[in-house]
């Protein structure tokens, strides 16, 4: 379980990041366009949970484990790398890509408010690591109902905690945790071959 909730964090970090950015740029996230967010990331993880179970339920345990660490290396990797691959993707003029290489860009009419479409938007972008690396969870170990509410839990509070940091930290301080959640689905990876 331990794990689970390790994994959980790790997901949320981009979301934190996202809302101290946010909150430091003066972008208000409404609660309800809170909820939106957490709801969309909650749902990624169902649907990432019924597609590993329809891939893994009749898998050997140990190819199971392989294919989740690999998983979690490649999203790792792309953690570590992500500075990288957003520089090239900001090249790119598609208005996804633009609000995947600056989050902030998703407040579309510059209103300094994120209005409900706009959170979907965001959410849509935030959900993605929740959905690959929900794949490497075993919910066979852990209820999926207490998994997606403790998810849900994290989400809110990393939004508050995002929107309480951003209001009290200097625009000038940069900070990348990219590395260390690399590093650690890494090892979480590492720790299933175990």
């Amino acid at each position: 379980m331990l794990e689970t909730i390790l994994l959980l964090i790790i997901f949320c970090i981009d979301l934190l990041l996202v809302c101290i950015t946010y909150s430091i740029n003066k972008i208000k996230i409404p609660f309800k366009s809170g909820l939106i967010i957490s709801s969309v990331c909650c749902i990624s993880l169902i649907i990432s949970s019924i597609f590993s179970n329809l891939i893994f339920n009749n898998m050997n345990s140990i190819l199971c484990n392989i294919i989740c660490f690999l998983i979690l290396l490649i999203l790792g990797l792309y953690n570590i790398f992500s500075d990288k691959i957003k520089n090239v993707l900001s090249k790119n003029h598609n208005k996804l890509f633009q609000i995947y290489v600056d989050e902030t860009k998703a407040d579309l009419n510059n209103s300094k408010n994120l209005n409900r479409v706009e959170a979907l938007i965001l959410s849509i972008i935030l959900s993605l690591d929740s959905f690959v690396g929900g794949i490497s969870i075993d919910f066979t170990k852990n209820n999926l109902c207490f998994v997606v509410f403790l998810f849900f839990f994290i989400n809110i509070i990393f939004i508050i905690l995002g929107n309480i940091i951003g209001n009290s930290v200097s625009k000038y301080i940069n900070f990348n945790t990219s590395y260390i959640c690399g590093i650690l689905l890494i090892i979480i990876g590492i720790f299933k071959l175990i």
